[in-house]
């Protein structure tokens, strides 16, 4: 191997123009990898912290989360480096920035640990608010110490006139040839001593859990040795060990994650700095380099898995999908409007427009008042702009001009409906199907079927069926926009409300199918769509709480799993 320094006399690059091309594009790529992670972590966090404060209100999770934003920082700033040309002031300020985010990082990570043991193995009694007076502003001041010595060492570097190479090779490399080494040497003395005391407290944790745990399970044991009823009081401790197991283990990672992350994202370029001090020693090995420059910058993306590895967040996570879900492919039917003023219902059995002999449908014919009515529908007058929690509405149909009115003709289930030419244009309106009390569909229904056609009523049927809907103890934040409300009468406790966003739910749900998430209902030898077994759990669920829409809370895995003392709980006791 050449030596650096007579390397040095020859070329002002390590490695050769195609290889050095390949470091920027990799770092490139990884910090914008680790930017997106950064920003989802705090965009999760903020949206925990508005929807579920409580769940939120804990140190670890704040931790994680400010140190995401140094990371996030951290990824920004690099690219900034690599981007840039020349040794300027410019460059050097940001290179500062990066070492400070990243020492930042690692220390919010170390607090984990700390907190740890502090609250659990030293058990100080002092609340978590007035520890984090004391964790924040040290975590400042140790992160000033630690850019200290590297400002006053590029204060006093001359910068280089040479305006052909890149801000990246002068902070990682360009130093080393006949520079002075002792900037990179402070920061990662600094950043590796945070690492060694979140090491040292994580290890301390795990003997403490561990002894812990030990006498639990023995406490446990010996319970159900002395019961005279051995074989249920073995079955109920081998289900609480299983639980206190899973607790354990999930804390035993934690414990293990949060300083590994910075180890393992910086003890690549520590070896490659101690490599390139010792002048007799030759060029690094490329692939070294490179992994040195893939995973300084991956520390977002690492932080990120132990970020979404919490159990509130996993849990957080798993209920947002559902509700997703829920919404989007449960709940999801369709309505046809057509030109000639006829809206059909379609149900969740036929709404992948596969025609059958007999369909489940129903239609709303729009027709001018001087027609007369038919025995079997009613005509009421075409509802009027309303307002639903204040905001305006929009009307049921488009095409109606005030002179017509609502002819509604619920058609029996199973039987087959009048067909339409298929010349006739319609257009596809997706909404949401929603189960509400009996009472309430009744009423909406009743509004829709019952209203006198020669007199026009005071109030629209959607303006009552949304004054209905409203009456429910979780306010309706689906209709809010407009007030278009069918009674589905396919179901005695349905009802059909538009999306937000029609255009948006249609493409989501078209995604989410085609993705396999939901099921598609088959017909059975009689040619009638069968129900699937998603719908029925929906079904049931929904009659029993009537309000399948509002959010169910979050389940705090960490206090409420299995049934432990506070005095042996670690998750319990970090807040």
């Amino acid at each position: 191997d050449q030596p650096i320094h007579s390397f040095a006399a020859t070329s002002n690059y390590l490695y050769t123009l195609q290889q050095y091309i390949k470091l920027l594009k990799a770092c490139c790529a990884t910090s914008a990898i680790s930017m997106l992670s950064s920003l989802i972590i705090i965009i999760c966090y903020l949206h925990l912290r508005m929807s579920h404060p409580d769940k939120a209100n804990r140190v670890s999770l704040r931790c994680v989360f400010i140190a995401s934003i140094m990371n996030f920082i951290n990824s920004i700033f690099d690219i900034v480096v690599v981007l840039i040309y020349g040794d300027t002031y410019i460059c050097r300020a940001s290179a500062i920035v990066a070492m400070f985010t990243r020492v930042m990082s690692a220390v919010f990570l170390a607090l984990v640990g700390i907190n740890l043991v502090l609250v659990f193995v030293c058990t100080v009694n002092t609340s978590a608010k007035r520890l984090e007076y004391v964790y924040y502003p040290s975590a400042f001041v140790y992160g000033i110490i630690t850019i200290a010595i590297p400002i006053a060492v590029s204060s006093d570097d001359v910068l280089s006139d040479r305006t052909d190479l890149r801000c990246y090779y002068f902070i990682h490399y360009y130093q080393f040839l006949g520079h002075s080494s002792l900037l990179w040497m402070w920061f990662y003395g600094c950043l590796f001593l945070s690492v060694i005391i979140a090491v040292i407290c994580s290890i301390i944790a795990l003997v403490k859990l561990t002894h812990e745990h030990h006498t639990l399970v023995g406490k446990w044991v010996h319970i159900a040795s002395m019961s005279q009823t051995a074989e249920s009081a073995q079955s109920s401790v081998e289900q609480r060990i299983k639980a206190q197991s899973n607790v354990f283990m999930r804390v035993i990672s934690r414990c293990v994650l949060y300083p590994l992350v910075p180890f393992i994202s910086n003890i690549w370029g520590f070896i490659f700095q101690i490599y390139l001090i010792n002048p007799h020693n030759g060029v690094p090995n490329f692939s070294f380099s490179l992994a040195d420059a893939v995973f300084k910058c991956l520390q977002g993306f690492f932080v990120s898995i132990v970020f979404f590895s919490d159990p509130a967040m996993t849990h957080y996570i798993s209920e947002q999908w559902g509700c997703f879900k829920e919404k989007y492919v449960e709940e999801f039917s369709q309505i046809r409007k057509y030109s000639d003023g006829q809206l059909e219902i379609l149900s969740l059995d036929n709404k992948h427009h596969k025609k059958a002999a007999h369909s489940y449908s129903s239609s709303i014919t729009m027709m001018p008042s001087s027609s007369p009515s038919s025995s079997s529908s009613t005509s009421c007058q075409k509802p009027s702009v309303a307002h639903c929690k204040g905001q305006a509405t929009t009307q049921l149909s488009m095409d109606a001009t005030t002179a017509e009115f609502i002819n509604i003709d619920w058609e029996s289930k199973g039987t087959k409906r009048s067909s339409h030419d298929s010349s006739v244009p319609f257009n596809t309106v997706p909404m949401r199907r929603l189960s509400v009390p009996a009472s309430v569909y009744s009423r909406i229904h009743r509004n829709d079927t019952n209203q006198s056609g020669t007199a026009p009523p005071p109030s629209s049927p959607l303006s009552s069926s949304s004054t209905a809907f409203e009456d429910l103890e979780a306010p309706s934040q689906r209709c809010s926009y407009q007030n278009n409300i069918i009674a589905d009468p396919h179901s005695e406790n349905r009802i059909l409300v538009p999306y937000k966003h029609p255009r948006l739910a249609s493409a989501v749900h078209w995604f989410l199918v085609h993705c396999g998430i939901g099921k598609i209902k088959s017909e059975n030898e009689d040619g009638v769509p069968a129900t699937t077994n998603v719908d029925e759990a929906s079904s049931a669920s929904h009659s029993q709480h009537y309000q399948p829409h509002q959010l169910s809370p979050i389940l705090d895995t960490s206090s409420s799993v299995v049934d432990i003392s506070p005095s042996i709980h670690p998750l319990s006791q970090e807040n």
